[in-house]
């Protein structure tokens, strides 16, 4: 797992967007605390970029990246 790899813990989820090919995910992780959130999606989308096809990468409609209390609304 890329995410262990760079010192991130995470739990990812993957939704289908409806009617389409496209698929939602999102990334819970603790170490998410002390980033901001354009850090986050940085280290996200680049670890994207290196183990997904082109092809694969154009299913995602988006990445959501938060902590586990930000996904409980705390």
């Amino acid at each position: 797992d890329r995410l262990k790899l760079v010192g991130i813990h995470a739990e990812v989820e993957s939704e289908p967007v409806p009617r389409t090919k496209l698929h939602r995910l999102v990334v819970y992780a603790p170490q998410f605390e002390a980033m901001a959130h354009s850090e986050r999606q940085g280290v996200v989308w680049r670890i994207v970029e290196q183990t997904l096809s082109p092809d694969e990468q154009m299913r995602i409609s988006m990445i959501l990246t938060l902590t586990p209390k930000e996904a409980a609304g705390d």
